[in-house]
């Protein structure tokens, strides 16, 4: 999963107005934040491999720090650690932010093939799981623009713009993302090492998180006000 994933964000900052959704999108990222370092250091291993699911150019043999159920669970604490001790955020906005990083886990496993470890997971007999919908790439492409278009109804109907602006940068931003996922899913593999596609992904997400939370200070939450801009 790609753009589907930033659902959960737009999700719990609909449920929380208070919360920065530049740090949501950061959450629902977290375990690539952690999954992409571990690749370039060795640690953890992403193959390149043209056409290797219809929807996907790789394969992810061995991610058990980052993917599997125990360290999706683990990271997810340790984010509600980090927002409460560090970040010093509310007991609810911490938690929100435990969900969305949890919740990447549970959307990969819609798309993945299997890969994702559940039980002896630094073994190569390990128990992985995965419904493959990468197997079908107009069935893979349909649910994660489902999912983020529903969440993103949700995040406008519990907000409302502060300029006329803000009425139109997010559902722009949202028609980004999609046409990104359709790049993802439908173009050819344009990077050559794993590494050049790890960093990619990298300054993606963090882009996306910047551009995330310069819109959503174009909106507020509670019911909508009048607007004299």
């Amino acid at each position: 999963m790609f753009v589907g994933h930033y659902a959960a964000s737009f999700v719990a900052k609909g449920l929380e107005p208070r919360a920065s959704l530049a740090l949501l999108f950061v959450a629902a990222q977290f375990l690539d934040f952690v999954f992409f370092p571990l690749v370039l250091l060795g640690g953890e291993q992403l193959l390149l491999l043209p056409n290797a699911t219809q929807a996907t150019h790789f394969e992810l043999p061995f991610m058990p720090y980052s993917h599997s159920i125990w360290a999706a669970i683990l990271w997810s604490v340790i984010a509600l650690m980090i927002c409460r001790s560090l970040l010093n955020l509310s007991r609810t906005i911490s938690l929100l932010v435990c969900f969305v990083v949890g919740s990447h886990w549970w959307l990969d496993l819609l798309v993945h093939t299997p890969d994702l470890a559940v039980w002896s997971i630094f073994s190569s007999d390990a128990s992985k799981w995965g419904f493959s919908l990468w197997n079908n790439v107009y069935l893979s492409f349909a649910t994660e623009a489902c999912i983020l278009l529903f969440s993103v109804a949700f995040y406008l109907k519990k907000t409302h713009p502060k300029v006329k602006a803000g009425r139109y940068l997010i559902p722009a931003f949202t028609v980004l993302l999609l046409l990104i996922q359709l790049l993802s899913n439908f173009g050819d593999l344009h990077v050559h090492s794993e590494a050049a596609f790890a960093w990619q992904a990298m300054i993606a997400f963090t882009a996306f998180a910047v551009i995330a939370g310069i819109l959503d200070h174009q909106r507020s939450g509670g019911p909508a006000k009048n607007m004299n801009t």
